[in-house]
């Protein structure tokens, strides 16, 4: 119907009882900032659905997992659920491999205007969205973290109807049950469609390591006559490959000011600090670059530990350095070598 629609803001696996990885010397003057990353993204979440006044937020599973977690992680997320309930902004929350219902302190006295959706079966809500009705199905993981189609057979009411689910979806077959699906369970954001099907992946708010390179948030959805999303970054810290290709390096001087370089012609957000891992491929190799030498080692933990702009937003996490076919990167082996010799 022209001129109806509705949002919501969609995002996922919190965990904010998984610190921040990929370090082996945490510089100390963000040791502070890596410690509180995971719950300061979770935090921008509940931030973002009051500024985008958005109708629901939906939150896809493995926000934590309450047997690991601080009684202060614990009260955070209580305390972000109230203050969605007093901005009016339902939350509908179905569980993920990490957080099932019946792992949760009995204490905890959830508001009213929280739907959540548990392992074991498919649960059905009728909400008001933008004054439209959407019946809501919601199903938790299973202990894996799948969801799977087949749960949905015969569930369809052929009218608006969206697809909560804490997990991933096991097989693109038959997802004839909404037209909208929110899930949960991958560290990337990803929008997949299957037949008329929009299936959406948030992706988590905080990376944890390398693997979760680039930008991390939740995402805006706008439903209507079409279904459109907006990605919104929401980490605090920012996990990043950087390749340089160069024609030499004569010492470990040289290397440093190349790498600095680049740092300083480029553009960095002051807001967000930025982790990153440096490949540099040079055409003439100098043996005091291999990954078991002590000097290159002692030099890699001086510049970690100190931040390559004035702004102290961009540290790095290590630097492998490749000569033609000769790669001198830190196997783990070797990396563990380094830390016994230190």
């Amino acid at each position: 119907m022209a001129g109806e629609g509705f949002t919501i803001l969609h995002a996922s696996d919190f965990q904010l009882d998984v610190p921040l990885g990929g370090f082996r010397w945490i510089p100390e003057a963000i040791e502070e900032q890596v410690l509180a990353a995971p719950q300061v993204a979770a935090l921008r979440v509940f931030d973002l659905a009051i500024q985008h006044q958005v109708d629901m937020l939906a939150l896809t599973g493995n926000l934590l997992c309450p047997s690991k977690s601080s009684s202060r992680s614990l009260s955070f997320l209580l305390d972000q659920f109230n203050r969605m309930h007093e901005h009016g902004i339902p939350v509908a929350w179905a569980t993920g491999a990490s957080d099932p219902l019946d792992a949760w302190p009995t204490s905890m006295a959830w508001p009213d205007s929280a739907i959540r959706f548990d392992r074991g079966m498919i649960d059905r809500r009728v909400v008001t969205l933008g004054g439209i009705e959407i019946e809501v199905l919601g199903c938790g993981s299973d202990a894996a973290g799948d969801i799977h189609p087949k749960w949905f057979d015969g569930l369809s009411r052929g009218g608006r109807q969206v697809v909560i689910g804490g997990g991933t979806v096991d097989a693109f077959k038959k997802l004839e049950a909404a037209g909208l699906w929110l899930l949960g369970g991958r560290s990337y954001a990803d929008h997949l469609v299957d037949g008329n099907a929009n299936v959406f992946y948030a992706g988590v708010p905080q990376g944890r390591c390398l693997a979760d390179s680039g930008p991390r948030g939740a995402q805006l959805i706008l439903v209507s006559e079409e279904v459109e999303r907006r990605e919104l970054e929401c980490s605090p810290i920012r996990y990043q490959n950087v390749n340089i290709n160069v024609e030499s390096i004569r010492d470990l001087d040289d290397l440093e000011l190349k790498l600095c370089e680049y740092v300083e012609s480029n553009s960095w957000k002051a807001d967000q600090i930025s982790l990153i891992q440096w490949d540099v491929n040079c055409k003439e190799f100098n043996s005091v670059f291999h990954a078991n030498n002590r000097e290159f080692l002692q030099w890699q933990r001086q510049i970690c530990q100190h931040s390559m702009l004035s702004t102290s937003c961009v540290f790095t996490l290590g630097v492998n350095v490749h000569c033609g076919q000769d790669s001198v990167e830190l196997s783990d082996g070797e990396g563990l070598l380094g830390d016994y010799l230190f």
